[in-house]
Order: C-alpha cells, then structure tokens, then sequence
C-alpha cells in the first residue's frame, strides 16, 4: 500500500531508478548478443550459399569429449582428406555452423552415417581451400538465440521506457511500446521467413520454429496488456468520510 492508502500500479513499480538502470545494462547486454548472434546467422548463410562441392574420403572417426561441463556432453568428430590443385588437405568440421555438443548416444549415431575410406562430399570456400565443412544443412541453433534475444529486448523496453524520466504520458510510452515491440516481431519474423526457405531447399532443422517464436512473445505481449491495462485504469484517490476527523499529534 502507499501513503494514500493504495496499492500501486504496474506502472508505478518500474519508476524506481534502481529498476531502469538494471533495464539499461539488460537491454545493452541484450543487444550485443543480438549483434554476435546476428554475425553467426550471416556467416552460415553466406557458407551455404557461396561455398562449393569438393570431392573428399572419410578417413578415421571418434567422439570428442567437453569434459569441463557437467554432466558431460559429446562431438561427433568425422576426419576426412580432399585435394584441391594437386595439394592434399584434411580436416574435421562438420557443419558450416560452430560444431555442436549432445549426448553419447546422439554423437554416436552421426558417427554410424559415415564409414572410413568412403567417399563423401564436402563443401570448400571459393577463396580459402582449407576453410571447409562437411553437412550442407542448415542449423536452427543461431536463429533460435537470435529470437530468444529479440523476445528479451522487447521484455526489458518496458522498464527502460517507464523508468525513464522523460516527459511523455504512460499511455503514449504504451504506443511506443507496442509500434517497437510489433517492429522486432517484423524482424522475427523475416528471419523465421530465410530459416524456412533455407531449411527447404538443402533441409536440416526443425519444422516447429514459427510456433516457439509466437510461443516466446507471449512474455513480452502480456507484459504490454498488463501496463496498458494499467494506463487505462483511473487513479481514484482515497478520501475519508466527511463525518471522520483526524485529531492532531
């Protein structure tokens, strides 16, 4: 309750300055995750659709091992040779993506598709011949970070707006909430759009990328009802009776 005998409002509760200074250091943190993010989502598209076939042969297999995680997690290591202009190369990468750690279990079943001495296909920069992968498929995993990301930035607006000190009424910081919160949703949902074209054309991914995007947003959204319910709703000042006196201290 406050001193007028209320309790306050969602509104009231994000203006203490301790609260947008905790939203200024989310939402900067936020964003630069949103920039290292972004950069992974524009390598590995720029690695599936410039890089080229090469012939290469599967020469030896294992699991490597993250021991500095508990529980332990595992990476499928698959070590293959090519040639490119008569010089022989080898390596290990498997995905155009950072490589990936699962289970035992998940690391040993990519391993079984590949047999040594088999002849595979990798695919190899136009302009660097050892920097090369092996799956020509595209990972889910950088656009999910990229959206989860967008989903807390939108989360954090609504105390760095309201704490903030400016000048602009509650409901006209609800507008600007919701025009910048549907503009993210845009971005989102441009990048679902390149997901699935891609995920389409050379497949790898899951399928159910569009509903845990709407599923993420549902925090921010209801965030955004809950204020603008708040905003709409009077401030009724609490007075007393005219028959009741205060006596004096």
């Amino acid at each position: 309750m406050t001193g007028k005998g209320r309790t306050p409002s969602p509104v009231e509760l994000l203006r203490p300055n301790s609260v947008y200074s905790l939203a200024s250091v989310l939402c900067v943190g936020v964003f630069i995750s949103l920039s290292i993010v972004s950069m992974h989502v524009w390598n590995q598209h720029h690695r599936l659709t410039t890089y080229n076939q090469i012939a290469a042969k599967v020469v030896g297999k294992s699991i490597a091992v993250n021991d500095d995680s508990k529980p332990y997690v595992y990476m499928p290591v698959i070590n293959y040779t090519y040639t490119i202009d008569g010089r022989a190369y080898s390596s290990h990468k498997r995905l155009p993506f950072p490589d990936q750690y699962g289970t035992r279990l998940w690391a040993q079943e990519i391993l079984d598709q590949y047999t040594v001495g088999e002849s595979i296909t990798a695919w190899r920069s136009p302009n660097d011949p050892a920097d090369v992968y092996l799956e020509h498929k595209i990972i889910f995993d950088p656009y999910l970070w990229l959206l989860l990301s967008m989903v807390m930035f939108n989360f954090f607006m609504a105390p760095l707006f309201f704490g903030s000190k400016n000048q602009l009424s509650p409901s006209v910081k609800i507008q600007w909430l919701f025009g910048l919160t549907m503009a993210w949703n845009v971005v989102g949902l441009f990048s679902l759009a390149h997901y699935q074209l891609m995920k389409g054309e050379m497949g790898g991914g899951p399928g159910w990328a569009l509903f845990v995007y709407f599923a993420l947003n549902a925090l921010p959204l209801w965030e955004l009802w809950i204020l603008r319910q708040a905003v709409k709703r009077p401030e009724i000042p609490v007075e007393l009776p005219p028959d009741i006196s205060i006596p004096p201290p």
